[in-house]
């Protein structure tokens, strides 16, 4: 017979205590922020200041959709926000680079970034003529270096996994943290293309555990192997988990 747990939440004095009871008695709690807490509210406060500026930044590009400065602006904001505004930078990026030389001027050092930002929407829109240019020009200007660039390695290991190639991806990570065991984004596209490949559960814990310790204050990380803890029954291993996130 599978075992069965019973949750049991609490909250008092701006926190919620979790306890996770199973049928053999075992029993593990831990206690988490509550969701209206000072620090949570704040976190919304920024999301919203941080939407508004979105919001302006875009409007500006819609008035005038020609203009390289604005666009960048643009860009730059998402790109250094981590906004997933995929089809916006597809759109947006394409003007930008349509003329290579003048938006090298214009963008300068910049334009390179621009490029891997346009590469990774066009996979997630599935354009695969924006594609091929920007990884043509990614190609062309730091392709052949020894090492080979980390940054360019893992654009190409996105790539590997749009066309479903596991294996070519995972190539192209392993070569990534031959160079730097600590690239915490090689890691968390391991435990992507891991999953994908329908490599079963032990695996996927394995993935997220190495993440775990190489990147010990990612929230993400500690919340999805807790998951796949208590998907297996673990449930001491899934409260450990949750216990770390109460750290953040």
């Amino acid at each position: 017979m599978g075992r069965c747990c019973t949750l049991r939440l609490v909250h008092a004095r701006g926190r919620i205590t979790l306890t996770i009871a199973t049928t053999s008695a075992r029993r593990r709690t831990a206690s988490l922020p509550l969701l209206d807490s000072p620090s949570t509210r704040r976190r919304a406060d920024a999301a919203a200041a941080l939407m508004a500026s979105y919001a302006d930044l875009h409007a500006a590009v819609q008035a005038d959709p020609r203009s390289l400065p604005k666009i960048a602006a643009l860009l730059k904001l998402i790109r250094t926000q981590k906004l997933r505004q995929s089809q916006v930078v597809a759109t947006h990026g394409k003007t930008a680079l349509q003329d290579p030389r003048r938006a090298a001027r214009v963008l300068g050092d910049d334009v390179w970034a621009v490029y891997e930002q346009t590469l990774v929407a066009a996979l997630d829109v599935d354009d695969a003529p924006l594609r091929d240019a920007c990884q043509s020009a990614l190609l062309k200007r730091f392709g052949g270096a020894n090492p080979p660039s980390q940054r360019l390695e893992r654009l190409e290991g996105l790539v590997a996994e749009a066309a479903g190639d596991w294996e070519a991806a995972l190539q192209r990570y392993k070569g990534v943290l031959a160079q730097n065991p600590a690239n915490s984004t090689a890691l968390k596209r391991e435990v992507c293309v891991v999953a994908a490949k329908g490599a079963g559960r032990e695996a996927v814990i394995a993935a997220l555990t190495k993440l775990t310790a190489t990147c010990q204050s990612d929230r993400g990380a500690w919340q999805a192997l807790a998951e796949a803890h208590a998907a297996a029954y673990r449930f001491s291993d899934a409260i450990f988990c949750y216990e770390e996130l109460t750290l953040f």
